[in-house]
């Protein structure tokens, strides 16, 4: 990982002008690109099958910020955007799933947050609703 947590409680991120710069998040003065993504989320439970029900993001945002949120399934792609993470100063973004047949009867899942991120941005809170189906097959 290029993150590490200060003795101050300040995220330290590797990287930025040359690979041996050092900055904490809160150094940022202008918009950025970024990406966060997850690794395989399989809920404790790799070899059975589950529906993604619900995807629940909180957040802080901030002026010109516009981040997508995307999810792969099974260790395939990223389909497309299922989620925008806007400029609103504090936010609950959600999701409805349980009707999508692309999260349903799947072992494992990923989730990209990529964009323009405000100076302020900050992420609160993922929270993900699912039911493990109990099918091994």
């Amino acid at each position: 990982s290029s993150f590490a947590m200060s003795s101050t409680g300040s995220c330290l991120v590797v990287g930025g002008a040359s690979n041996n710069a050092v900055m904490t998040i809160k150094d940022r003065s202008s918009t950025v690109s970024g990406t966060l993504e997850t690794g395989e989320i399989h809920f404790g439970k790799p070899t059975t099958k589950k529906n993604l029900h619900k995807l629940s993001i909180s957040y802080v945002g901030g002026s010109s910020q516009n981040m997508s949120v995307y999810i792969a399934c099974d260790g395939g792609s990223y389909g497309s955007s299922v989620l925008t993470l806007d400029s609103a100063n504090r936010a609950n973004a959600e999701v409805n799933l349980a009707s999508n047949s692309d999260y349903k009867g799947k072992k494992s899942f990923k989730i990209k947050i990529s964009g323009t991120t405000a100076t302020a941005f900050e992420l609160l809170d993922v929270s993900i609703t699912y039911r493990d189906t109990g099918d091994y097959s």
